[in-house]
């Protein structure tokens, strides 16, 4: 009989911390993701169709954190944005087979929007530059 595994999840598993301060108030459907910023290889096709690569040395990624217009956090993120200073970041996922990463000289890409909502809140992203994600990942 093949054996059967069953994993959960649970958003209020994962916990972000910037500069040791927890961060709440998160939109309903998304409350963060990481993206590299470039891809591993760069691969070329020569007239004669031999395949060669080039490796890409990028090992940035980009974090996007979604919150709700009424977070008390972007008060310290808009701080953060405007002082132009790293950072450390720490995303701690508690779920079955999760990923947690420590990151250190984070960056704000761009002051967030002021989002104004007429019937409810809106939400707000944050864009947070990693410059060695991909250093994280290889251990």
């Amino acid at each position: 009989m093949t054996e059967r595994n069953i994993y959960t999840y649970d958003a209020r598993d994962v916990t972000i911390t910037v500069n040791g301060q927890y961060m709440t108030g998160f939109a309903e459907d998304a409350k963060v993701s990481i993206e590299k910023n470039e891809d591993n290889i760069l691969p070329k096709v020569g007239v004669d169709g031999i395949v060669h690569y080039g490796i890409n040395a990028d090992g940035t990624a980009t974090c996007t954190m979604t919150f709700m217009n009424t977070s008390p956090s972007l008060q310290t993120l808009r701080q953060l944005a405007k002082e132009r200073q790293p950072f450390t970041m720490a995303i701690t996922d508690m779920n079955d087979n999760a990923e947690s990463y420590a990151l250190n000289d984070c960056m704000i890409v761009k002051s967030m929007d002021d989002a104004k909502g007429f019937k409810e809140p809106d939400e707000v992203e944050v864009e947070v530059f990693i410059p060695y994600f991909e250093d994280l990942r290889a251990r």
